[in-house]
Order: structure tokens, then C-alpha cells, then sequence
């Protein structure tokens, strides 16, 4: 029986080869010895250059594989930039703990510190405000949210203030914004807030291309043209599967199995969205469209959860995870059932949980970290035109563009329309 080629996994290494090399010229000298200097030279040169030729193949055959890999990465569409495909495909090729550790001492050695903060991280002046008619009969806002106590101990100017954004509907506005200062230790740290009247919005889930990936969903991984006329804001959904123990349910399709007890963003059959624990504040029903998991609440009866910052438990991300300094966004619920949504840079899990339960959540959920990943955007018409919108971000030092959701996207995201 002729034994079977070995695996590249079998084969030498480089370090092997040349000392196989050199064991055999070695001999060649000492039978060679009589032959003289050019000789023994001339046979040196014929067998290391016929072993760094096999090498050479085996390195452009794994290179060129590794290299279509990457470049598959590289060509996907969507909006991130060729780092963060780098970072993703360094991920899925067996870089994530390293770069979790990177990721682990840079954002948990650079506090922002205390002061005021910059202009250019408080929300953006809103824009005049634009009429739309109720697309659904007798559709009643509820009353103006009240204006929140600030968390730190010398309130900037607006600080816990709403102010009535870009849309409104029979002169009622569908949304409003303000921003906290949710770490007592870091005064730098500044968390924009929005909250929907669920009353006159309605949301919709969007996979991406990659998170979920698949075909055959209803949009696509952009939020249609079509689709546009009644687009009030869109905002950044969770982490990636592979990084979580978590599920999504959505158009009918469990691409990721629901996990009781996470954390869960749900969606009815009319579009408002409530947050909680999966299996106990919610179960599966005809009436759930989507369910999006991500960790566990870190908001629940309106506290913030006590093992925040120790993380005993272990649900909440990798060691350490909590402690980062970085770009968070997280969503809740509140009493009246309006839904509230948080983001800001520099924030510890604490600090963005502090913000939901100041921001009047009474359950609350991280969604996703890390800058480029965190994304808000506020929308209003184009001179009365009917599918056109431009866009602002909830905070002007976001780093994506505010068109980021009008363009095919790697993940999915969440859409906001007037009723």
C-alpha cells in the first residue's frame, strides 16, 4: 500500500529544511574534501537553492490563499474602512484574543479626566422643525418628557434639558434629545440622549451584510429610498455573534438561536420596541417581529445593576470588558414606554448604564462598542421633497458619516419612521 502525501501540516518547517540542508552538505564536504573549494561551493549553491525553491512554493501557495481571504474582506461592501476590515479579518483568522488584550490596555489606560468638555461633543443644534402628517389614524403623542437631573455636580448649560428635534407630527415632536455627564470621575464624559415617542415612531430592524449576512431579507443592508419619506433616525445595533452568547430573530428566521435570560431588544408587529430579559420579561409570541440579544441588562427596575463594575458573574463581555474608556451606545425603555437611546466616547459600562437609568430607563441594554461602531443620526426631509433626507448626528464627533445607514452596511442597525 503506497502511503498517503502528508498534510502541510506534516511537511518541515523552514528551520527544519535548512538545517536538513546543511547536515547534508556537511557530508558532501567531508566525502568531497579531494574535490576541491569550487566544488564543494557549487554543490552548497544547487541544494539550498533547490530547498528555498520549495519553500517558495509553499509560501505563495499559503500566501496567495491567506491573500484572497483578506482581499474578500477588503472588497466586501459597506462603509468600514480597510482597519476595521483588517481588525475583523485579524479576528476570524485567529487574532481575536490578541487583540482583545491591545484593545484591553489601550482603552483602560487613557481616562478622559475631569473639566468641561468640548463644544464639539455636545449634541448638535437641532433643525428647524419639519411637519409630517400621522400616517396612522389616531395616533396621540404623549406628553414632553421632563427635563432630567443632571448627574454632575456643576451642570453645563442644556445639560439634562430636551429639546424637540428635526420632526414632529400634527405639531407634535417625535423626538427629543439632550446629553448627561455620566461619570462623577471623568466630567470629560458626555452622553447624547434620545428618546422616541413610541406613540408616533415606529422601528424596524435592518440586517447587514455580514452581521447577519444571508440573502433574501426585505431591504437589504441599507434602508431603501422608498422607505425614505418617513425616516426620523437610524442607530447602531449590537455586537457580532461570534463574540457573544446571544440571538436575533427577525422576518420570520432565527439565523442566531435566542438565549433566555440575555438581554433583549423586541419589536412588534407595529414597530414599538421594548427591552428586557428573554424568557422572562418576554417570551416568543405571534406578535414578536424581531429579537435582537446582546449580554445581559445592565439597567433593570430602574437601578443600575450591582455587578457592573466587578463583573463576577462574567456576563458582560470579556474580563475587564466593563472598565474600557470607549465609544458606547446603549437603548432602554421608559415608564411611559418611550424608548430611550444613549451614546457617547470615553465611557465606561457604568458610565453608559448611569446615563439610560438618569435618562428615566427603566430596563437597559448595551448595544455595541469601540469607535466606528457607535452611529446615531437624526433625519429630516430635503425641501419638502419625498424621498430625500439629510442627516445629523446625535453627536458631532461620531466618527461614521451621517449617511452611513442610507449606504449598504457589514452590520445591521436599526431604523426609526413617523407611524
Amino acid at each position: 500500500m503506497s502511503k498517503a502525501p502528508a498534510s502541510v501540516l506534516d511537511r518541515p518547517t523552514a528551520e527544519q529544511l535548512i538545517v536538513v540542508d546543511f547536515v547534508h552538505v556537511d557530508g558532501e564536504f567531508n566525502r568531497d574534501a579531494a574535490g576541491g573549494k569550487r566544488l564543494r561551493e557549487r554543490r552548497i549553491r544547487r541544494f539550498v537553492w533547490r530547498r528555498w525553491k520549495a519553500l517558495l512554493v509553499v509560501f505563495v501557495v499559503t500566501m496567495g490563499s491567506t491573500s484572497y481571504s483578506y482581499g474578500t474582506y477588503l472588497a466586501a461592501p459597506g462603509t468600514a474602512s480597510n482597519g476595521e476590515r483588517t481588525v475583523d479579518w485579524a479576528r476570524d483568522h485567529g487574532g481575536d484574543g490578541v487583540i482583545n488584550r491591545v484593545e484591553q490596555w489601550w482603552y483602560t489606560r487613557r481616562p478622559p479626566g475631569n473639566g468641561v468638555p468640548d463644544a464639539s461633543k455636545l449634541p448638535a443644534v437641532p433643525a428647524p422643525v419639519v411637519a409630517r402628517g400621522a400616517t396612522v389614524s389616531g395616533a396621540v403623542a404623549n406628553a414632553a418628557p421632563v427635563d432630567l437631573v443632571a448627574l454632575s455636580p456643576d451642570p453645563l448649560l442644556g445639560e439634562g434639558v430636551w429639546t424637540p428635534e428635526a420632526q414632529s407630527v400634527d405639531g407634535a415632536p417625535v423626538l427629543y434629545t439632550t446629553f448627561l455627564r455620566p461619570d462623577p470621575d471623568n466630567t470629560n464624559v458626555v452622553a447624547g440622549i434620545i428618546e422616541f415617542d413610541q406613540n408616533l415612531v415606529r422601528t424596524v430592524a435592518v440586517p447587514g451584510t455580514g452581521e447577519l449576512g444571508g440573502s433574501g431579507w426585505a431591504w437589504g443592508p441599507k434602508i431603501p429610498t422608498t422607505e425614505r419619506e418617513t425616516l426620523v433616525a437610524a442607530f447602531n445595533s449590537g455586537f457580532k455573534f461570534q463574540h457573544i452568547d446571544g440571538g436575533y430573530f427577525t422576518e420570520g428566521r432565527t439565523p442566531e438561536p435566542l438565549i433566555d435570560g440575555n438581554a433583549s431588544l423586541v419589536i412588534d408587529g407595529n414597530g414599538t420596541v421594548d427591552v428586557g430579559a428573554w424568557g422572562s420579561d418576554f417570551t416568543m409570541t405571534p406578535d414578536v417581529v424581531t429579537v435582537r440579544q446582546n449580554l445581559h441588562l445592565i439597567v433593570d427596575n430602574g437601578q443600575v445593576v450591582s455587578d457592573l463594575k466587578s463583573d463576577t458573574s462574567g456576563r458582560y463581555g470579556i474580563p475587564r470588558h466593563q472598565l474600557q474608556f470607549t465609544w458606547r451606545s446603549g437603548i432602554g425603555v421608559t415608564a411611559d414606554g418611550n424608548v430611550v437611546f444613549v451614546a457617547g466616547n470615553k465611557m465606561t459600562m457604568s458610565a453608559l448604564a448611569n446615563a439610560l437609568a438618569g435618562a428615566g430607563a427603566v430596563r437597559g441594554m448595551q448595544l455595541v462598542i469601540h469607535t466606528k461602531q457607535v452611529t446615531a443620526t437624526l433625519f429630516a426631509a430635503v425641501d419638502g421633497t419625498k424621498d430625500s433626507v439629510v442627516g445629523t448626528k446625535l453627536l458631532p464627533d461620531m466618527p461614521k458619516p451621517a449617511t452611513r445607514y442610507l449606504n449598504t452596511d457589514q452590520r445591521d442597525f436599526f431604523a426609526v419612521f413617523v407611524r
